[in-house]
């Protein structure tokens, strides 16, 4: 789990977001480890190695705590396809270009995910040459002619809490904590649905306000919980794929029971 915590009035008046990593100054504890183990090649030297078809994004079952995340949508809806809102239905953009609180901390986790996952030169999120709805037996042609390995994945907000914290000893603001806790679930695609992929991401992100809270300040500090906690969560999920299945421990060799000596 991150903890990060900035300054008060840092993040009010960044509407773009652009200078959020600037301003949220951070004090970070992850325990979600990134380094690869020594003597095994990295990600780019190995090229891609993974196809991953993004399901989308849902909310399990009271993952809203402390209110609705406040979280201003962007006028130009870029959620992935399929993904599901707070009652399980797919989110899709009003004509005015607004979502609903929950619909926009779904809209904002999907963008995050799709932007981490770019990011990584194991993964192909497309296929060149080949449909997004192309069956699956082309699919899985094509994945076995590049010698790529294939899921389907979705991640799932397990908690979204917004908490508002008395200002701590000695300090005159008080802390607004935004907190996210998500899971990566992969099933192997195309084929049996089994599950093959797994990583957990969770983030809390703490700023000193006082008796005023923009929108601003609400946003942003969502905003880096939801970013940090998918990127545990790919870290994590990618890592495991790379270490490859757990092997149980062998049983003991079973010891032969002493001769009997012969009856006289």
């Amino acid at each position: 789990m991150t903890t990060k915590r900035s300054r008060p009035g840092m993040v009010s008046g960044t509407g773009t977001g652009l200078r959020r990593r600037e301003l949220l100054i951070a004090t970070s504890l992850s325990f979600v480890a990134t380094l690869m183990p020594t003597g095994v090649p990295t990600a780019a030297a190995a090229g891609p190695r993974y196809y991953l078809r993004l399901r989308g994004v849902e909310i399990a079952a009271g993952a809203i705590v402390g209110g609705e995340p406040s979280a201003t949508a962007p006028t130009k809806p870029a959620e992935a396809p399929g993904s599901a809102s707070a009652d399980g239905g797919s989110v899709a953009a009003e004509p005015s270009g607004r979502r609903s609180p929950s619909e926009a901390v779904v809209a904002m986790a999907s963008e995050n995910l799709t932007a981490e996952l770019r990011k990584r030169p194991e993964v192909v999120l497309e296929l060149d040459g080949v449909a997004a709805d192309a069956p699956p037996a082309r699919i899985k042609e094509e994945l076995q002619r590049r010698g790529l390995r294939g899921y389907e994945v979705t991640l799932r907000l397990l908690k979204v809490e917004r908490t508002l914290r008395p200002a701590p000893a000695g300090r005159r603001f008080r802390l607004l904590e935004q907190s996210v806790r998500v899971a990566l679930v992969g099933t192997l695609y195309p084929g049996d649905p089994q599950l093959a992929l797994g990583g957990d991401g969770e983030s809390a992100v703490q700023i000193e306000v006082g008796a005023q809270i923009s929108e601003n300040q609400e946003r942003d500090a969502l905003t880096e919980a939801v970013k940090d906690a998918v990127s545990q969560a790919v870290t994590q999920g990618l890592r495991k794929l790379s270490a490859g299945p757990v092997k149980p421990p062998k049983d003991p060799p079973r010891r032969r029971p002493p001769a009997k000596p012969p009856a006289k």
